[in-house]
């Protein structure tokens, strides 16, 4: 059977939430590994239910309504390399539900509002849109990819996670891998990137990294961190002849995967879909 994707409502608790389904807490934080405290859960935050668990605890009846299943229901949203505050209204309107921005170290003049900055994602939530991190400086050729930039880039997903945008404890900040790499790339340069990148990530938290990983990239870049438990998180991009991809999305091994580009609102945008057995990492922030 299907899990159920639920969003976290303000002043419930994982134990509230394990009740009105009918299952246990345990089950539901063995489906959720960015759980890794029953009590730093968070309004906004998606989370899957597993269904037909156990439960060794007297099942008790919702005393509200329960939220729709999304079980087989992918969620629709997009992804932007440019600011899109003025139309976060229009995206929403489209049937869009969530919205991926950019973290960097600094903007491009191709790209000059790359990076998600506060007001806009606070406009993004208003407009009733998730929210979805990528952390990308380049992360289109392999010299982008070795320890000493996973250490750089790292630290600086972190912060301007924490510090520019409020991004919550437990949600996700995917790394992106834009290009074709070969198996030797994948074994050793962006191995060691996203080995110094949960490094940088837990030194810059004290020792326990704030926020889950996830890689933007092929099916063989996807599944080679996975199988290297390096991240929980993949995104698979659009680019359907990169190695694995094709094996990656029939699998469905995918959290999102990710579609050819198109106009949405007057904006060239890049659609994007939610894997609805898998959690994604979106968040939201207070507006």
């Amino acid at each position: 059977m299907s899990n159920i994707s639920h969003i976290v409502q303000p002043g419930e608790t994982l134990g509230r939430i394990a009740k009105k389904f009918g299952v246990r807490v345990q089950d539901i934080m063995a489906l959720n590994p960015t759980i890794e405290d029953e009590d730093l859960i968070f309004a906004g935050q998606e989370i899957l239910i597993p269904t037909g668990a156990p439960n060794s605890e007297q099942p008790t009846q919702p005393t509200q309504p329960t939220p729709p299943s999304t079980a087989g229901s992918p969620l629709n949203g997009l992804d932007a390399s440019e600011r899109i505050t003025s139309i976060a209204t229009c995206i929403k309107d489209k049937g869009f539900a969530f919205a991926i921005r950019y973290y960097n170290i600094e903007n491009s003049d191709l790209l000059p509002t790359k990076r998600l900055i506060l007001s806009e994602a606070q406009a993004l939530v208003r407009a009733g849109l998730q929210l979805g991190a990528i952390f990308q400086q380049n992360g289109r050729v392999i010299s982008s990819f070795s320890r000493e930039k996973g250490l750089r880039d790292g630290a600086m997903a972190h912060s301007r996670a924490v510090n520019d945008i409020g991004q919550p404890a437990g949600s996700t900040i995917y790394f992106g891998v834009d290009f074709d790499a070969s198996p030797s790339e994948v074994g050793n340069e962006i191995t060691d990137y996203f080995k110094a990148v949960s490094e940088a990530l837990a030194n810059a938290n004290g020792g326990s990294p704030r926020y889950a990983i996830g890689v933007y990239g092929s099916g063989l870049v996807c599944s080679e961190m996975l199988a290297a438990n390096l991240l929980t998180f993949t995104w698979l991009s659009q680019s359907t002849g990169h190695a694995g991809s094709k094996e990656f999305a029939e699998q469905k091994r995918y959290n999102l995967i990710q579609f050819l580009d198109r106009d949405v609102c007057g904006v060239n945008l890049d659609p994007d879909e939610t894997n609805p057995d898998k959690p994604s990492g979106f968040f939201t922030i207070p507006v």
